[in-house]
């Protein structure tokens, strides 16, 4: 088991250094002037001139990614050009919304797909399996801004249960903080609840075709304990595939959520940072996202190895 895991690591390092040059060079090769972003219309040669060397822009591509590397290798993501602060020193302040924001999602969404899903493999071709198919459907038809107005509307606007927009850390209250999250959460949810659903659908019902379910049935075994028992932990693979690719996604999905319902956010940031063209930020925070797809991936990759044996032969 050791000697799969370490294989995947080993495996895992070369594509984040391609990310890093990948990460690097999008972010170089956008068209327009940084500098000028960043001073505005009014800005002297001098100014230009002394923020570009700041920057690091008045240097050859190749030795800013060498100086790149080497403060990445040292924990470094860089400054901002904006606030001219560490760009850890940015984020450290956002980090709690986006990820509490993220688990409470990933809970509801693994919980609501995963039950929809057996559900509707159990129910299949009947009317009840017809109803949570359709409900899928809409789902995945419905943008999360569209859905994000519709809560407010119904539950801000006419019940007030919730405040339309608004952010509460934990240390303010435990429930003060869930509830401000609450509808944002129920966004995210919900839509990734949909592609699970789907996904475990499809993957119990070509499970409840193999010869050992059959055998199970035959021996006597409970439907419950064909399905959970039997059938959804060979089923699983997929599901868990593709609740690991959604973690890190996460990041970047959170722009339209965090917007909306004013949460102070590591995908508020990403967007300032695009907007504004504060290379530093950007490159920083995509590489922070694209390494946790890596990492996301040899995570999967190790359950795998727990929920089949064989894999890791």
């Amino acid at each position: 088991m050791w000697r799969y895991i370490v294989m995947r690591v080993l495996a895992a390092l070369p594509v984040v250094a391609v990310v890093g040059v990948i990460t690097f060079s999008l972010v170089h090769i956008a068209p327009g002037d940084p500098a000028s972003i960043v001073l505005g219309n009014d800005a002297t040669p001098e100014n230009l001139r002394e923020l570009r060397e700041y920057m690091g822009l008045d240097k050859p591509l190749p030795i800013q990614f060498a100086k790149w590397v080497g403060n990445l290798a040292q924990g470094d993501l860089g400054t901002s050009a904006f606030s001219k602060r560490s760009i850890w020193f940015e984020a450290k302040g956002r980090i709690q919304p986006t990820a509490s924001l993220a688990i409470q999602t990933i809970i509801l969404s693994s919980f609501l797909g995963i039950s929809l899903g057996v559900i509707s493999a159990w129910q299949a071709g009947r009317p009840l399996d017809q109803i949570l198919r359709l409900v899928s459907v809409l789902g995945f038809s419905v943008p999360g801004f569209y859905l994000a107005f519709l809560l407010i509307w119904g539950f801000s606007v006419n019940l007030g249960w919730f405040g339309v927009t608004g952010y509460t850390r934990i240390q303010d209250g435990f429930f003060e903080h869930f509830h401000s999250l609450a509808l944002a959460v129920i966004v995210n949810g919900v839509l990734g609840a949909t592609f699970i659903s789907r996904l475990t659908r499809s993957a119990m019902l070509e499970v409840l075709r193999e010869d050992y379910i059959r055998t199970a049935r035959a021996k006597g075994v409970a439907e419950p304990g064909v399905y959970l028992r039997h059938a959804f932990r060979n089923a699983s693979i997929p599901v868990v595939t593709v609740i690991g690719a959604t973690i890190p996604a996460l990041v970047t999905g959170f722009v339209v959520t965090e917007s909306i319902f004013a949460i102070p956010g590591l995908s508020k940031m990403l967007l300032s940072a695009i907007t504004n063209r504060d290379y530093a930020v950007v490159q920083g925070m995509l590489l922070v996202v694209a390494t946790g797809f890596v990492f996301m991936n040899l995570v999967v990759d190790v359950i795998y190895a727990y929920i089949d044996p064989r894999i890791r032969y």
